[in-house]
């Protein structure tokens, strides 16, 4: 009997450990200007960047530990190829359902965001032109400027909102029929560096864990 219980509480502990780590991403909209520090710090996890030029920025992800690889997140992606995210799409498709937001943060400040919807065959991609997109920008109240840029054909704005007084840089990738990915940049009088390899860095390992 004794040892029945100890078996019980054993599992308990597990599936309590287990459930404190899985983390479920926060439920935003396409953009998010305000974020907020205390329920991203309360709802995801926390990882280091790699980035040994700013050792102070954190990734926030809602992507769980890795079980090899001690402080760090999920091995998603394969070696140094943090271009290839078919593996990392795989794991938000069939563990987050399809639904992902991640920040980096400088101590208490907003760097970037990264939201990914990955949609099913039967959804239909929302932002399929700019005027669905400005359309959306307005329904919300979200001051904009497009940003005419040669050499990417991608949608890119500068959105303002009411209570803040700098602008946050928007770019939104609609050309693929099933995901829409929106990156934004906040800070940007201060931020003036890319900070999308600092956002994958720490998915990349020598195996893939998903």
């Amino acid at each position: 009997m004794k040892i029945y219980n100890i078996g019980i509480l054993i599992l308990l502990v597990v599936l309590f450990i287990s459930c404190k780590e899985k983390k479920k991403a926060i439920n935003e909209d396409f953009i998010n200007l305000s974020p907020d520090k205390n329920l991203i710090k309360k709802q995801y996890n926390r990882y280091w960047t790699f980035n040994p030029f700013f050792p102070e920025d954190s990734l926030y992800t809602p992507i769980g530990k890795s079980k090899k690889r001690p402080n760090m997140p999920l091995g998603l992606i394969k070696g140094r190829d943090i271009y290839n995210l078919d593996n990392f799409y795989k794991y938000v498709k069939n563990n987050l359902d399809g639904n992902y937001t991640a920040y980096v943060y400088n101590h208490d400040k907003p760097l970037f965001r990264y939201y990914l919807k990955i949609y099913k065959d039967n959804q239909e991609q929302p932002f399929k032109t700019n005027k669905e997109i400005e359309e959306y920008f307005k329904k919300n109240k979200i001051q904009y400027q497009y940003v005419k840029y040669e050499t990417k054909q991608l949608p890119i704005y500068l959105l303002k909102s009411n209570n803040k007084n700098d602008d946050v840089f928007c770019m939104i990738n609609n050309s693929e029929k099933n995901k829409l990915k929106v990156y934004l940049t906040y800070n940007i009088n201060d931020t003036i560096r890319s900070l999308m390899d600092d956002f994958f860095r720490p998915f990349s390992g020598s195996e893939i864990e998903n």
